[in-house]
Formats: C-alpha cells, sequence, structure tokens
C-alpha cells in the first residue's frame, strides 16, 4: 500500500507536509506526458528525491493508460482481454514439397505484439487450414524462433504444437493451436507457425487450399490467422 493508507480529517485538524506526502500525494493518481516525464518527477528508482512507494498510480498521455508502482517496477493496470490485440490473416495460399521429416515456416503467417509489462502473458491461437497429398502436417508454433506450446521430448519423436488428421485428396483440414505463453518481455514480439511432413516419403504441403485444387464449387479457399491476446499475470 503507497503511503499511510487511509485517514479522515478533521476539521480544524493541522495538515502537515508527511500528511500530503502520505496521505495525498502518494496515493494519488498523479498524471504525465509520458514514462520520461514522470521518471523526471518521481525518479526511476525507490530512495530518490521524491521516493517511489509501492501502490502509486499515475496515467500517462501518450500511451493512454494509468500504471501502478508494485515496489519495484510500473505495472499496467489496464492490461486484460482484449486490452492488447493482435492478429495476422493469412488469405492466399502457400505449398512447399518436403522430405519426411523437414519442417518450413509458412510465409505470410504470424503476427507481432507488443506486451505493455514483461509479467504478462500471450494468448496465441493459431488456425491454419492445410491441404496435402498424402497426410496432414505437424504444426509448431514458435516465439522468436523457439517452439512453444509443444510436448515432452520422447527420443526421436519431433515435439510439435499440434496436429492434422488425414482429411483425404482434395479436403482441406483445420488445425487449431492455443497457447499461453510467457515471453517475459516488453520488447516486440513475433509468432510463426511451422508445418512438418509426417509421412516416410517426399510430400507437397498446401495452406490455405485443397492438394488437387481443381476449379470447382466443392474445392474451397481457406484463411489462416496467428491471435495474439495480452493477458495481465
Amino acid at each position: 500500500m503507497a503511503g499511510l493508507g487511509f485517514k479522515d480529517f478533521q476539521v480544524g485538524e493541522v495538515l502537515t507536509s508527511s500528511d500530503v506526502d502520505g496521505y495525498l500525494m502518494q496515493q494519488a493518481v498523479m498524471r504525465f506526458a509520458d514514462a520520461a516525464a514522470r521518471g523526471s518527477a518521481l525518479g526511476t528508482a525507490t530512495g530518490t528525491a521524491v521516493p517511489l512507494a509501492e501502490g502509486m498510480v499515475t496515467y500517462l498521455d501518450d500511451a493512454n493508460y494509468m500504471q501502478v508502482f508494485d515496489g519495484t517496477n510500473w505495472r499496467d493496470t489496464s492490461v486484460g482481454i482484449g486490452s492488447n490485440v493482435v492478429q495476422g490473416v493469412k488469405s492466399d495460399t502457400f505449398s512447399a514439397s518436403l522430405a519426411s521429416g523437414a519442417i518450413t515456416t509458412v510465409t505470410g503467417l504470424s503476427a507481432t505484439i507488443t506486451p505493455t509489462s514483461a509479467s504478462s502473458k500471450v494468448l496465441v491461437i493459431v488456425s491454419i487450414a492445410v491441404g496435402t497429398e498424402f497426410f496432414g502436417p505437424n504444426v509448431i508454433v514458435e516465439r522468436g524462433g523457439t517452439p512453444i506450446g509443444v510436448g515432452d521430448a520422447a527420443s526421436s519423436r519431433t515435439r510439435v504444437t499440434g496436429g492434422a488428421a488425414d482429411g483425404g485428396s482434395g479436403t482441406t483440414v483445420t488445425v487449431t493451436c492455443v497457447v499461453l505463453d510467457s515471453p517475459a518481455t516488453t520488447s516486440a514480439t513475433t509468432y510463426t507457425v511451422d508445418i512438418q511432413n509426417l509421412t516416410s516419403g517426399t510430400n507437397t504441403m498446401y495452406v490455405n487450399r485443397a492438394d488437387d485444387d481443381q476449379n470447382i464449387a466443392r474445392r474451397g479457399r481457406a484463411a489462416s490467422s496467428v491471435t495474439l491476446i495480452e493477458v495481465a499475470a
């Protein structure tokens, strides 16, 4: 709790400087143009001329949100479901001929989010429509090149986020992967999607189209997406 807590001031009571600092200043919502202006006025660490205290609340004009000091860092109080949402949509097609077990990144299927707090989590929702000559692919979701939401290591088996069933020739199958990730950063973070050939021989993998892609009404063209939602920890 910032300052001294709550006090009911009485008529005629002397308002001391410690009262102003402890009951009023440290518990007011202070408004600043940006984080730099706040740092100039309040300092950037505890023990400075205007000591930062846990529970202090500030409003930043440039970002249009409030932040609270948790005793160590300023944390965004407005972060929650729907407050920071990014989506990348791929509506064109993609194909790759892959040897057995080979992995490739799907071009154009990605999204980048900049978390407002290093303690935030990112809810990653991937929806990818795939078609193949033989069997559906394994799907691997990556954050900055690092696979996330994968299974445990098991000998030579590839650790993947999800996989597609065999939809049969002329069909597309949608694979959905949901991962609650902890990027632990306030830097721009990009999530991408890989597919892996799980057959014993070479297999051509398609995204957003069937393998034969006939120009007839019963063949579909789909869209795939990566949706990122920042969630307060």
